[in-house]
Order: C-alpha cells, then sequence, then structure tokens
C-alpha cells in the first residue's frame, strides 16, 4: 500500500487534518497510477459518488476494474456490483460471474 493511498484517506475521512476530499481524490490518483489496488477503488469510490471529483460512473468501473485486476477484494465487490448493474460499464453477468468467483477463490 502506498503512503498517498494513507494520506487520501486521513484527508477523505478528516482524520487528523481538514476533510478535504479533492486533496484525497488527488493523492488516491497518485498511489492508483502506481499501481496500488486498495487506491484505485479508493479513486473509483470517489468518481462513483462524486466527492472530490465530478461523478463520473465510467471512471469509476475503470478503477474498480483496475483494482479488480490487481486482486484487491473490496475493487472486484464494486466492479461486480457495477457489472451486475450497469454501472458505467455494460451490463454483463457473466463477467460478474468470473469475477465473483475470482472473490470466492480470494476469500478461501
Amino acid at each position: 500500500m502506498r503512503p498517498q493511498n494513507n494520506l487520501g484517506y486521513l484527508y477523505e475521512m478528516g482524520k487528523g487534518v481538514e476533510k478535504d476530499e479533492a486533496r484525497a481524490a488527488a493523492l488516491y490518483e497518485q498511489a492508483a497510477f502506481a499501481g496500488d489496488g486498495p487506491a484505485q477503488n479508493n479513486l473509483g469510490q470517489l468518481y462513483r459518488d462524486g466527492r472530490g471529483v465530478a461523478q463520473d460512473l465510467q471512471q469509476a468501473a475503470y478503477w474498480f476494474a483496475v483494482s479488480a485486476a490487481n486482486g484487491y477484494t473490496e475493487g472486484i465487490k464494486n466492479y461486480i456490483y457495477a457489472l451486475e448493474h450497469g454501472e458505467g460499464v455494460r451490463q454483463d453477468t457473466q463477467q460478474a460471474a468470473y469475477w465473483q468467483s475470482m472473490l470466492h477463490d480470494l476469500e478461501k
């Protein structure tokens, strides 16, 4: 886990610093581009919810997919949801089932 992700969390939650979701998004983005699965998921959540960035379900689904590909379980769960509900991606129950089986294997 990259330190930018941890610092981003502090800014997102306002723990020990003034809450600043835009700053959190920027920090998550740095860590996400460096390959940090948790940061990729966190950035996806901000895009999904429109916190600190303009709401963009396609960007959210993209970051969830990247996080899932990195094996981060929360990213996989969020990507499954996006696939099942067609949020930011074309609804695809077969892909959702694939990721569900990956999640099951990781959680054993």
